[in-house]
């Protein structure tokens, strides 16, 4: 999660290289990699994530939020979908 929220794709791409790494696993608040990523404009961390067709790109959090929808709501009101 911190590697995609620190947009730091050399340590994403090592993550997803990683031998039963699960993409989609989930936080405690139903946030994923890719929605943490969004979350925080992390956009590099976000396409790499993305580029794996192993990431669920509409898993959404415990809000109904999914990535998508995050970068939408923050593009439009400057503001995150919400507190998660």
């Amino acid at each position: 999660f911190i590697a995609a929220q620190e947009d730091s794709t050399a340590a994403v791409a090592l993550l997803l290289a990683a031998e039963g790494v699960d993409v989609n696993r989930a936080a405690n608040t139903g946030t994923t990699p890719l929605i943490v990523a969004s979350f925080a404009r992390a956009t590099a961390a976000a396409l790499l994530l993305l580029d794996d067709p192993r990431t669920a790109g509409d898993a959404k959090d415990d809000d109904g939020d999914t990535a998508k929808a995050m970068v939408c709501h923050r593009d439009l009101t400057g503001e995150p979908a919400s507190s998660t």
